[in-house]
């Protein structure tokens, strides 16, 4: 009778156990980034950037980002041709005015120039209302293109 109340336990408590086992895994591969939700999680600020997660953006940049550092991000993020962007410009592909206002409010700050050549990257994402945030000033001044080219070359080393 022991044996079959013995049994009848273990039987009762293996469900118990398995799913136990599965939340820790998940838990534990969430942790270390190798989970198969962890692609959805920003690994920097560049990444925060171009998703939209403003919440990720803050917490990226209080824990010590430099929005004007060039960060490397995967290739889904933005696309293929694009791995190295700064914080900055990667809110310009997310195409939120909120999101470089965020910045300017983090104190994320990029000085006159920099906002130019944001700008001009913006009106080549046609982003016009990013641009005219940026740098309302330059809007005519802008090579076509250039400001794209010059983020891919950083990928491609060309």
């Amino acid at each position: 009778m022991t044996a079959v109340r013995t049994w009848v336990g273990f039987v009762l408590s293996l469900p118990i156990v398995v799913a136990l086992a599965a939340v820790l895994t998940v838990a534990v591969m969430e942790r270390t980034g190798s989970g198969s939700w962890s692609a959805a999680r920003p690994r920097n600020s560049a990444e925060a950037a171009a998703m939209g997660r403003a919440a990720d953006v803050v917490r990226f940049l209080r824990s010590g980002d430099d929005a004007t550092r060039i960060y490397g991000i995967r290739a889904e993020i933005i696309a293929p041709t694009v791995r190295l962007v700064t914080t900055y410009e990667a809110a310009a592909w997310s195409g939120r005015v909120e999101m470089l206002r965020l910045l300017d409010r983090e104190g994320a700050t990029v000085d006159a120039a920099g906002r130019r050549d944001l700008a001009c990257l913006s009106l080549d994402l046609a982003q016009p209302r990013l641009a005219a945030y940026l740098a309302p000033e330059i809007l005519p001044a802008c090579e076509p293109g250039r400001a794209l080219a010059l983020i891919t070359a950083r990928t491609t080393g060309e």
